[in-house]
């Protein structure tokens, strides 16, 4: 299990919002199983404790943060079956206490999406009789430190909190959030790979030139930021804390040693060029990525230049269009008529205009989302499970390298370096077995029920029967829903199709053994035992 806290800015923070998607999780693919609070006077009507946790917040008018502590705590597939609905209250309760809010106000959601169970958690920092606000100072490690406990208490799957195939460098929470969601090693990645040779550099130096130098080397600079220092790219796109790189290197301890801060002028930046620059680069391990990373860049390449193509005709039209509407509004100035008879076309000129501008706005929406839906990504990870849907087996295998080296399942097309496409009518190798057993279970009928299929960010093949229930494929293992035996049967002869008979189904807790055989993992559909 792992927990997260999901911070948000004070002007954005609304505890009635957020106690609603906890309830309702109406976002696309997520589903709510159940719902409760705690803290509140009221005893059974949701909405009404709602308001009395904003009535509480408003009473403490001193703190400009935000009032509300959002935690998210995620569980592996092969533990849903062990997280019943008490469970689940006791592993919050259990938080609450870690993070000194177990007197706080606080609404809970259990969610199940097409990834894992997870516990989604609002609490009222403010307390309600006290009007104080909490914030807990460094729960990342108390969190952590809960989370191993709350395993072995439990019989869970040991988690250490990080994803394993991840840069081993990256601990910053913002870089590790990056680089799961975008499959891209982070800026502070980068820069922790290259910091052994950046502090012995820095170490050597006598001047604030020497530290500049250092950092231009590596295509990033050190600027003043409020007031301590930060590290960026040269565009400025780009930035993290010095001190989060190393203690050294905060402000107040670079000038302890070099002085008051000299910033680095524009032309001995230009004097420096870097002999590495930070690129966002794949994270994956896997040694085929170059082909189809030189077709994801190529396709962003072609998808901003005819976005730009679009930005400068839009421009240009409203440019001329304001020129014609300029003409006709200088014009009916200048005709004589009534002062009543000006006001009235006037109106009409303005109605006009403004249903013109807004036709012209709407064409242009409809060009640029056929130009997303020719390129539906924007980050490699995007990319990967795009062209995995049409068929790639290579990008189904890369996905899945981020956790564990693992072969293609089908035949391995050759790619064109720097040449991309629209997706090919191919078929995964495992969809397709599925799609087959399905036609077969479908006992004739035609057309059968649709089968849906989805992938993950880690590339496991997700399959949703019509009735109820998955069947996960993560290329290694199958996990099901164990409660239905239909969805039993076919993830066993999936299993089978992909790996003849050896098929190890070892119950609610369970790994491969053996490189030629299948873990098949029970999981409940429903996430909890009645």
């Amino acid at each position: 299990m792992i927990s997260k806290h999901i911070t948000c800015k004070p002007q954005n923070d609304d505890y009635g919002r957020l106690a609603r998607y906890i309830a309702d999780a109406s976002h696309k693919g997520e589903k709510a199983l159940f719902s409760w609070f705690s803290g509140c006077w009221t005893e059974d009507d949701y909405q009404l404790a709602i308001e009395e946790v904003e009535m509480v917040q408003k009473t403490n008018v001193r703190t400009a943060k935000e009032k509300t502590y959002h935690l998210m705590v995620s569980f592996r597939p092969e533990d849903e079956d062990k997280l019943t609905r008490d469970v689940l209250r006791e592993i919050e309760l259990e938080f609450a206490r870690v993070l000194g809010f177990e007197e706080h106000q606080r609404h809970v959601g259990v969610h199940k999406n097409t990834d894992n169970l997870h516990l989604h958690v609002a609490y009222n920092m403010i307390h309600p009789e006290r009007r104080t606000r909490h914030e807990p100072f460094r729960d990342f490690r108390e969190r952590d430190r809960l989370c191993r406990q709350l395993e072995q208490k439990y019989g869970l799957t040991v988690d250490n909190g990080r994803d394993p195939g991840r840069s081993p460098t990256a601990t910053h929470e913002t870089a590790q959030t990056y680089e799961i969601h975008t499959g891209q090693e982070s800026l502070f990645s980068y820069a922790q790979r290259h910091k052994a040779d950046i502090m012995e550099d820095i170490n050597r130096g006598h001047s604030w030139t020497d530290c500049h130098r250092v950092f231009l080397k590596y295509g990033l600079l050190l600027k003043a930021r409020g007031n301590g220092l930060v590290i960026q790219t040269l565009d400025g796109r780009l930035a993290l804390k010095a001190s989060s790189l190393d203690r050294t290197l905060s402000k107040a301890e670079l000038e302890k040693r070099l002085g008051k801060f000299e910033a680095a002028g524009q032309d001995f930046i230009k004097a420096c060029p870097p002999e590495q620059t930070y690129t966002a680069a794949p994270i994956q391990v896997r040694p085929d990525r170059g082909n189809l990373y030189a077709e994801y860049k190529a396709a962003l390449v072609k998808r901003r230049d005819e976005m730009e193509t679009l930005n400068q005709q839009n421009k240009r039209l409203y440019g001329i269009n304001q020129e014609a509407w300029g003409k006709q509004y200088e014009n009916l100035k200048k005709t004589p008529m009534l002062r009543t008879h000006r006001q009235k076309l006037l109106k009409e000129f303005q109605m006009k205009k403004r249903r013109d501008l807004e036709a012209m706005r709407q064409i242009f929406r409809g060009k640029r989302a056929e130009v997303r839906n020719k390129y539906p990504f924007t980050t490699w990870n995007q990319f990967l499970r795009h062209q995995a849907g049409g068929g790639q087996e290579t990008a189904l295998a890369i996905l899945r390298s981020r956790q564990w080296e693992v072969q293609s399942e089908g035949t391995i097309g050759v790619e064109m370096a720097g040449h991309y496409s629209p997706l090919n009518t191919k078929t995964l190798s495992t969809v397709d077995k599925m799609q087959k057993i399905w036609r077969q279970e479908a006992g004739g009928l035609y057309p059968p029920p649709e089968l849906k299929y989805a992938i993950d960010a880690k590339g496991t093949v997700i399959f949703t029967i019509p009735k109820g229930g998955t069947i996960r494929d993560t290329g290694t293992e199958i996990h099901f829903s164990a409660n239905d035996e239909k969805v039993k049967d076919l993830a066993q002869k999936l299993a089978q199709a992909k790996w003849g008979q050896s098929v190890d189904l070892t119950g609610p807790t369970l790994k491969q053994e053996q490189a030629e055989k299948v873990t098949i993992t029970q999981v409940r559909s429903d996430g909890f035992s009645r």
